[in-house]
C-alpha cells in the first residue's frame, strides 16, 4: 500500500504504474491502491463515471453520506439487500408491486398480521384495531 500525502506526478505515476491525466485525475491500472492522508475531496465540473469490471466495495469505519442535490436514480438488474439495524426513511415512499414482511406491517401503530376488526360478525365491521 502507497500513501500520497502530496500532488501527485506524472514521473511519481509512472514509478507506481499509474498514470496522471490532463483534468489531473489518477487512474490505477492493475491492482493498486491509492491511500490519501487526511481529508480528501474529488470534484468534476462534468459527468463522473465510476466502473468496475468486477465487485465494487466501498468500505468507510464511521458514517457515510450521499447528498444528492435533485434526483438519486439507481438501476439494479440484480437483488437488492440492506442490512441494518434500523432503516429510516424520512418522507413518503411509494411501491410498485408487492411489499412482503416476514413477520409484520404496522401503520399508524396497527399490526397488519394481529389487528381485529369489531363486530366481526359477517356485515359490516369497524375498523382496525
Amino acid at each position: 500500500v502507497q500513501t500520497v500525502t502530496g500532488r501527485v506526478t506524472e514521473d511519481y505515476a509512472k514509478q507506481h504504474n499509474t498514470k496522471v491525466g490532463k483534468t489531473r485525475g489518477v487512474k490505477v491500472i492493475d491492482n493498486s491502491m491509492l491511500v490519501v492522508g487526511g481529508d480528501s475531496n474529488f470534484a468534476s465540473t462534468g459527468k463522473t463515471i465510476i466502473g468496475s469490471g468486477d465487485n465494487m466495495e466501498i468500505e468507510t469505519k464511521k458514517e457515510q453520506k450521499i447528498t444528492v442535490a435533485e434526483k438519486q436514480i439507481m438501476d439494479i438488474t440484480g437483488d437488492q439487500e440492506i442490512t441494518a439495524a434500523i432503516s429510516k426513511v424520512q418522507n413518503d415512499m411509494e411501491i410498485t408491486g408487492t411489499s412482503t414482511a416476514s413477520t409484520d406491517h404496522v401503520s399508524a401503530g396497527i399490526s397488519g398480521a394481529g389487528h381485529t376488526h369489531p363486530g366481526d360478525s359477517g356485515g359490516n365491521t369497524g375498523g382496525p384495531q
